[in-house]
């Protein structure tokens, strides 16, 4: 990055690839398009997103460019940690050694 006091930050991610998925699919059938998973590391520049977002530029100016695992798998390989659309694993990540994330997706909460 150019400059640090932009405010560089970073969010482990799952990025999802997907066929193509008709235009109004219901929820409940999406699932069937999607034909990959792989980690990302999905940066932002938090001191820019304000300013950008009350412009209305969405986060069009703080969000460089992504960084992809080179490794994508299929949902069926993640066996029974792929479950009801969603993968059932911790996502660790670590900065220069230190365990900064260990987010969990778990069981959905029943919807009220």
């Amino acid at each position: 990055m150019a400059r640090e006091d932009w405010g560089i930050d970073f969010e482990a991610e799952i990025a999802v690839a997907v066929d193509d998925v008709p235009m109004g699919v219901a929820p409940e059938r999406a699932g069937r398009h999607i034909k990959a998973l792989m980690l990302v590391n999905d940066v932002n520049l938090r001191a820019l997103a304000p300013n950008a977002l009350a412009k209305g530029f969405g986060f069009l100016h703080s969000k460089p460019a992504s960084a992809f695992a080179p490794v994508a798998v299929t949902p069926d390989e993640l066996g029974a940690a792929w479950d009801g659309g969603r993968v059932h694993l911790p996502l660790v990540s670590h900065l220069n050694g230190r365990l900064v994330g260990r987010p969990d997706a778990g069981p959905m909460p029943a919807s009220t």
